[in-house]
């Protein structure tokens, strides 16, 4: 069995456009489990997305300034994703874990 190791992927404040916050190494695979959201402008949108796939996993529209969202999930990124964060417009706090397995 493979060892499982619960990991922050991401923690800071990332600017327009966005950021690629974590890239998943090779003989590994990532589960994103929680992102917490701070988003200090009304009408930024947050996403958390994989710029290969260009799917968005979670996607968030403030409706004021100072709001809190919260996303629970299990979205696989396999070795090589990347974990990518966009940001529109404005500065939002990013909080990023889930867990990191090695590939079967």
């Amino acid at each position: 069995m493979s060892a499982v190791y619960s990991t922050r992927f991401y923690v800071g404040d990332p600017t327009a456009p966005g950021a690629d916050v974590y890239t998943v190494p090779a003989g590994m695979v990532a589960v994103a489990r929680n992102l917490s959201l701070v988003v200090g402008a009304s009408g930024a949108t947050v996403a958390l997305s994989d710029p290969v796939s260009l799917a968005n996993v979670y996607r968030f529209t403030s409706t004021a300034a100072n709001q809190y969202a919260f996303w629970s999930g299990d979205q696989v990124f396999p070795a090589g994703s990347v974990m990518h964060i966009t940001v529109t417009t404005g500065s939002v706090y990013v909080y990023l874990s889930g867990f990191l397995l090695g590939a079967p």
